[in-house]
């Protein structure tokens, strides 16, 4: 299978148009036993399934979501929340996360701190309880991209998130997981 890495795109399925988003999974492989082709055809970008990439073409997948409106339990691009973010882009990188960031923090290598973390790493934030309620993937140069209010890069700490645009800190960072394999 393939998968759709457009932002938006369509299909002609049966002589129907179909639209789809990004991460949507395509029937298309280069050894179908049935001619799939003779009833669909897509003409925009996509992807192995199962095909792992490098952190550019990932960062790439993950800015095409700025500025997608959050929405809790969201994964498009007209809706998204912060551990629907990561499992669509991972998905699409090759590299399969659970739903749930809860979830999600149990897989990958435990980095020591913010300084040993490389670009694409996961940064998962806890609440005042202590509970993980927040995932976001780390860019070069202390950035993070996350899914808060809308998708947008923000200032990464030690501590946590800073605001881009207010200079608040507003997730407390728990710990960070590698999980792309260099």
């Amino acid at each position: 299978y393939k998968i759709c890495t457009d932002l938006t795109s369509s299909i002609l399925y049966k002589k129907h148009h179909i639209h789809i988003v990004i991460g949507s999974v395509l029937p298309i492989s280069t050894n179908e036993i049935f001619k799939v082709e003779e009833q669909l055809a897509f003409n925009g970008e996509a992807k192995s399934l199962s095909q792992k990439r490098e952190f550019e073409f990932l960062k790439e997948l993950a800015c095409k979501y700025i500025n997608s409106p959050y929405l809790w339990g969201g994964r498009s691009p007209f809706g998204i929340d912060c551990s629907g973010f990561s499992q669509n882009v991972f998905r699409m990188s090759g590299y399969s996360l659970p739903r749930d960031a809860r979830q999600q923090i149990s897989h990958g290598e435990v980095i020591a701190s913010l300084q040993d973390s490389e670009p694409g790493d996961l940064a998962f934030f806890n609440n005042s309880n202590g509970a993980i309620n927040h995932v976001g993937i780390v860019f070069p140069e202390n950035k993070i991209i996350h899914a808060s209010g809308r998708v947008r890069v923000d200032d990464l700490t030690e501590g946590g998130i800073i605001d881009h645009e207010s200079g608040q800190q507003t997730h407390q960072l728990t710990a960070i997981k590698r999980i792309l394999k260099n």
